[in-house]
This record gives structure tokens, C-alpha cells and sequence, in this order.
């Protein structure tokens, strides 16, 4: 998949959000389809107070662009922006604000580049959590996925390299 440096989930062109049949039951959270835009392996690392990444794999299968602008996290009041991180470059993290997301693109959301980061959190993320996240998507609206909680120190989903 294109590594870039664009955060995006695109959910909802006209259609409700629906959990793919892949025959894996007890993940079917694992993968998002809606509006011909697909999200695989939602993922964020445990944490035990504070602030915690939100990562993802995205297929843009839509006739125009979209953009992401941030994201809220379900039962706690608290908003996640868009962030990217020049690591490569030796730089810090940087807000983003509002992301472009180009149809007909393919996005790896990952720890050396662009994600949704949370801060404020007063629970702990324990490996093995899932929780509901909502992106908010332009001029989509809400778009509800799940992410799972990973190890404190993952550097991909669990179930990356599976095909769903």
C-alpha cells in the first residue's frame, strides 16, 4: 500500500456502515466497507493514562475527494486531531488540521507517518480493548469505526499481513 501522508477513513457515501463477511466472525470489526471506501485494521497502542495514536489502513474507492478532519472518541467527550510526524526527517509531530484524501487512493496510516491522535484520556487502553472511534469526513460527515488496542510498543496491527 502507498505510504503517505494523509490520514483518512472514508465511510459513508450515501449508504450506511456495514462489517464485511470474510469469514472471520470474530473479527469482522477488523474491516469497515461503505460508500467504496474501505478501512482495515483500526489500531491504536495501550496506554495507561494520557494520549494514544490512532492508526489504519485505507482504500479510497470513490469518485472524488475527500477530507478528514479530525475524529471523536466514543463515551468520553474527547476529540482526536490529525497529526503527522516528519520522523524520517528528525522532526516532531505536527497538526495537520484538515487532510485531502484523493478518490481512487490507497493510504497506510502508521506510526512514522500520518494519524489520529488522542489526548486527555483518564482510563487506560489495555492490550486487547477494542473502543468506537467516529471520523469525521468531509462532506461526508460521521463515519463509526472500531479500533483495537495493541501492545504499548506495536508497530502494526496484530493482524496486519491477513487479507480480509
Amino acid at each position: 500500500m502507498l505510504r503517505t501522508l494523509t490520514l483518512a477513513l472514508v465511510l459513508l457515501l450515501g449508504g450506511g456502515v456495514t462489517f464485511a463477511e470474510d469469514g472471520h466472525d470474530q473479527d469482522r470489526h477488523h474491516r469497515t466497507d461503505a460508500g467504496g471506501v474501505t478501512v482495515v485494521h483500526a489500531w491504536a497502542r495501550a496506554t495507561d493514562t494520557g494520549s494514544t495514536e490512532i492508526f489504519m489502513e485505507l482504500t479510497n474507492g470513490t469518485g472524488g475527494e475527500i477530507s478528514l478532519t479530525g475524529a471523536q472518541m466514543h463515551g468520553t467527550g474527547l476529540d482526536a486531531v490529525v497529526m503527522g510526524a516528519p520522523v524520517k526527517a528528525g522532526g516532531s509531530p505536527v497538526a495537520l488540521g484538515t487532510l485531502p484524501i484523493p478518490a481512487g487512493t490507497e493510504f497506510d496510516l502508521d506510526p512514522e507517518g500520518v494519524y489520529l491522535l488522542i489526548t486527555g484520556l483518564t482510563q487506560p487502553l489495555a492490550q486487547g480493548d477494542t473502543f468506537e472511534l467516529a471520523l469525521e469526513l468531509e462532506p461526508l460527515g460521521m463515519v463509526e469505526i472500531v479500533v483495537d488496542v495493541e501492545a504499548k510498543n506495536a508497530q502494526q496491527h496484530s493482524h496486519a499481513g491477513h487479507m480480509h
